[in-house]
């Protein structure tokens, strides 16, 4: 598939960027994100939880090109979006936090384990 000029990207549903040379998108239902390096983007990393890799990543947001957050949903067995996914890039390995029994704590959560100043997140019910 060829989406918006880049080869394999399909649906882009969220970006955040460091630099001109450092600017990271979320794929809507595929959990791949791709990075732009100033002059093309590549897919930087699929991401996957309990099997699912129809993650729609919803947001990135970080300090450093090696250390961010990717936050996603992916659809439970009724087919909502109640999975959800918290990933950290760090110094070049991806981890999943167990976010499984965060519902609407989700927010508290991040103020507590997340050191950063400010938070964007898009909560749903």
């Amino acid at each position: 598939m060829d989406s918006y000029g880049i080869s394999g990207l399909a649906t882009p549903f969220t970006i955040y960027g460091f630099s001109n040379t450092e600017v990271y998108l979320g794929e809507a239902g595929s959990g791949r994100i791709w990075k732009f390096n100033g002059n093309n983007w590549n897919q930087f990393a699929q991401l996957t939880k309990d099997g699912h890799n129809n993650i729609w990543i919803e947001n990135i947001w970080g300090q450093s090109p090696s250390n961010f957050y990717a936050f996603g949903v992916y659809p439970d067995s009724n087919g909502l979006a109640n999975g959800s996914v918290i990933s950290h890039y760090s110094n070049g390995n991806w981890i999943n936090i167990n976010g499984n029994e965060l519902k609407y704590g989700i927010k508290r959560f991040f103020i507590k384990y997340v050191p950063i100043i400010r938070i964007y997140l898009r909560l749903t019910n």
